[in-house]
């Protein structure tokens, strides 16, 4: 198996653009898959090119969607309890 980092960038873009689609998708796991992705992007990436600050705004958008939407697949918050102190019958 070629662990080169030709091969690995090539990796982190295949699944950066595997998971690209997660909003579209309504997909936690591909969010946080696309997360990582980006990490990883600017990890092997050189800090200086301008495309960096691109990457870092989607993976903050990413953060940020996962969040709001995490809640809502999960059962946490986004989950109502019925209360009937003001029931009439």
């Amino acid at each position: 198996m070629d662990d080169s980092p030709t091969t690995r960038a090539n990796q982190v873009l295949d699944e950066y653009y595997k998971n690209a689609d997660y909003e579209v998708n309504g997909s936690t796991t591909e969010a946080k898959k696309f997360i990582v992705a980006c990490i990883r992007l600017l990890v092997v990436q050189d800090r200086s090119k301008p495309d960096t600050r691109a990457i870092e705004r989607e993976l903050n958008y990413a953060r940020a969607w996962l969040h709001s939407n995490s809640s809502v697949s999960t059962g946490g918050s986004g989950v109502k309890h019925v209360d009937f102190r003001d029931f009439r019958d």
